[in-house]
């Protein structure tokens, strides 16, 4: 009798050191998860919430616009005009081979510009917008909006390009704008900062030596996107910063007058004020137009 007594009260003990081990265990395991929530939202809730945000959101930013140059009596000899582009967004596109024949239809969209864009694609990311034509027409503009509900992935967009003096007097002197090349992000940090697409950088003349003041700070769009990606709505948006305008000492009637004196003559005129050494005038002859570099060049432009 008083063998299973011993007995029973020897497993009672086991019985309650094992509850104790096992309350142990619960407690401590739930401690450790306590803890680890706690170090997840308090400690880490900024970073999770940040990596949480970079998942949910995309910022696309959009191209400044540019400063003016003027002449001494603020004669705008470098300006910005309106333009209508052809932007597109690659996600939204559910057949590169159909978009590019509807395009072949509607604007000037031959085999080479079939060639440029597909090279772009590779090396960009799907969210990434790219500009199809800087430079439509106002019929190819409105053909874009009259079958726009038949092409997805594509945007009218009406923006502003750079416009010069067409009559080639200032060229030299101003110089001219075009797309933001490798060599030039290489070389500028500054673009590095702010290049987008359809950005616009000074090539030669002031365009290149003002550059840096006269270029802007680009806008930015910011959308809530979905795990694919795909834009659901638009949550807020900056135009940027214009950038910063330029006075010369040049008179613009006087440049337009050498130039005329030069005409069809190889040569140059330099003007200059005696009493303060501002130049009031400097033309070179053969001249050129630099609103053809804006949105490139044509090789049969180039050649001439």
């Amino acid at each position: 009798m008083f063998g299973s007594s011993e007995t029973f009260q020897n497993k009672s003990r086991i019985i309650t050191r094992r509850m104790f081990v096992l309350s142990a265990v619960k407690i401590a395991v739930f401690i450790a998860i306590i803890s680890r929530l706690f170090y997840l939202q308090i400690s880490e809730n900024i970073k999770y919430r940040s990596l949480s945000d970079r998942n949910r959101l995309r910022e696309w930013k959009i191209a400044p616009q540019r400063g003016i140059i003027e002449d001494f009596f603020g004669k705008k000899i470098a300006d910005n005009t309106q333009v209508f582009q052809l932007h597109m967004m690659p996600e939204d596109v559910p057949n590169f081979e159909e978009l590019f024949f509807k395009l072949s239809k509607l604007i000037n969209f031959n085999e080479s510009h079939r060639i440029n864009l597909t090279k772009r694609l590779k090396k960009r990311k799907p969210w990434q917008p790219i500009i199809i034509s800087d430079n439509l027409t106002w019929s190819e503009f409105s053909k874009i909006n009259l079958f726009l509900h038949e092409i997805q992935g594509i945007k009218p967009v009406v923006g502003v390009a750079r416009k010069y003096l067409e009559d080639g007097s200032s060229s030299h002197l101003i110089g001219y704008v075009s797309d933001v090349s490798v060599k030039d992000l290489k070389n500028s940090k500054m673009l590095r900062e702010v290049n987008v697409p359809g950005l616009k950088t000074g090539k030669n003349g002031l365009e290149k030596s003002l550059n840096e003041q006269i270029i802007g700070k680009p806008g930015f769009q910011r959308f809530e996107v979905n795990a694919y990606g795909k834009r659901i709505k638009e949550l807020t948006s900056a135009k940027g910063t214009v950038g910063k305008n330029f006075r010369t000492t040049l008179d613009q009637e006087v440049q337009k007058f050498a130039g005329e004196l030069l005409k069809g003559k190889s040569g140059s005129i330099c003007v200059m004020d005696i009493y303060t050494g501002g130049l009031v005038a400097m033309v070179s002859s053969p001249t050129f137009d630099a609103n053809k570099f804006v949105h490139g060049i044509a090789s049969k432009d180039w050649q001439d």
